[in-house]
């Protein structure tokens, strides 16, 4: 019988050990059984509980994400999507590239053809090396567009740029539709003009199946239910990403560095 009590009196200080000494949090690889289709949902949301139960909570303001090869992952949660194309988009504004580099660097490259009917000052050249390297590549166009007239002469001017450049964007054909300010005053559009300037431009370009990119804020803010059908490519700079709407691809951050760009580069996400 004291036997039997000796052991129990071990037993239950073991188990009070167990539950009183704090455990040391690791943070592991979390390996999925299928690839994610969406901009992940949940994962965010455990990155934030994650955060706010940590001593050092207010030193890390968030998390950074990553790839290795095509799986895609935040420092914080792990894995995010399998079978992942990490994507860069460029303009003028990144300058002299040398895409011998770049092209093993990346999947694939979003490239700005022009804002509003104006052609990118990089755009023959940076196209060439595209085409030279052979590397898999979509276009955009920044949207200056008030109404859908304005719409309908973006959509043009996108067309004869494809066929003048004998272009094939495999990646897709984006509209970037954004704020804008002319002679420093904000244009203030609302959201059933917003719907008749991008179905104005989509339709125009239906055989390239053409959609959105935009941001958060102007996804929330801006877009009613029937315009945010049409954004495939979302920006939010942030490891806690909140809407549950299915996206092709998410722009995680401006201030991305790729071998053979000077300066930081916008990299996306393309999930499969």
């Amino acid at each position: 019988m004291r036997r039997f009590i000796k052991m129990m009196i071990i037993i239950l200080i073991i188990i009070s050990i167990l539950f009183l000494v704090p455990h040391e949090i690791k943070e592991v690889k979390k390996e999925s059984k299928k690839s994610f289709i969406t901009l992940p949902n949940k994962v965010p949301i455990v990155a934030t509980h994650i955060f706010s139960s940590r001593e050092n909570y207010k030193q890390i303001k968030k998390s950074y994400f990553y790839f290795e090869g095509d799986n895609f992952y935040s420092s914080v949660t792990g894995l995010v999507s399998t079978h992942s194309k990490k994507i860069i988009d460029i303009s003028s504004y990144q300058g002299d590239i040398d895409f011998s580099k770049v092209k093993d660097e990346v999947d694939g490259i979003i490239l700005r053809i022009g804002f509003g009917l104006k052609l990118d000052s990089k755009l023959e050249t940076y196209i060439n090396e595209i085409k030279k390297y052979n590397i898999p590549y979509g276009i955009y166009l920044y949207s200056y567009a008030e109404n859908k007239y304005e719409a309908l002469k973006e959509a043009e001017f996108t067309l004869d740029i494809i066929k003048k450049y004998d272009l094939e964007p495999k990646l897709g054909v984006y509209y970037d539709i954004e704020e804008f300010y002319v002679k420093g005053e904000k244009i203030k559009i609302s959201k059933d003009m917003y719907e008749k300037i991008i179905k104005t431009y989509i339709n125009y370009l239906k055989d390239y199946k053409a959609s959105v990119y935009s941001y958060s804020k102007m996804y929330k803010y801006c877009f009613n239910k029937e315009t945010k059908k049409y954004v495939t490519w979302i920006a939010q700079y942030n490891y806690s990403f909140k809407y549950e709407d299915t996206f092709k691809m998410w722009q995680y951050t401006n201030n991305g560095e790729i071998n053979g760009i000077n300066g930081k580069v916008d990299i996306s996400v393309m999930f499969n």
